[in-house]
C-alpha cells in the first residue's frame, strides 16, 4: 500500500494521464515537419504546419518551429536541452 505522500503525488500525476500527454506531445511534434521557405531564404524558418507558406524546402532547416520550442521548454535545465531551442 503505498504511503498517504505517494497516494497525493499519484494523484496529482494520474499515470493514465501522464501517458495519455506524452501521446499527445508525440503526435504534435510529428506532424511538425521543419521547412525553410525557397522564396524567401531569409524570412524565420518554420514548419509546413505552422506556416501558411506555399514552398518550402523542409531538408533545408535543422530549427523548430516555434510550437516545438515550447513544447521543449519545461525541459530546460535538464541534460540534452539546448539553447537554441529557447522560444
Amino acid at each position: 500500500m503505498p504511503l498517504a505522500s505517494d497516494r497525493a503525488h499519484i494523484a496529482r500525476h494520474d499515470p493514465a494521464r501522464v501517458l495519455a500527454e506524452v501521446d499527445a506531445t508525440r503526435r504534435i511534434m510529428e506532424i511538425h515537419k521543419p521547412a525553410v521557405p525557397r522564396a524567401r531564404p531569409n524570412r524565420e524558418r518554420g514548419c509546413l504546419t505552422c506556416t501558411s507558406a506555399q514552398s518550402w524546402d523542409a531538408e533545408a532547416n535543422e530549427a523548430l518551429c516555434a510550437t516545438l520550442r515550447l513544447l521543449a521548454l519545461p525541459y530546460e535545465g535538464q541534460p540534452g536541452y539546448r539553447e537554441e531551442w529557447r522560444p
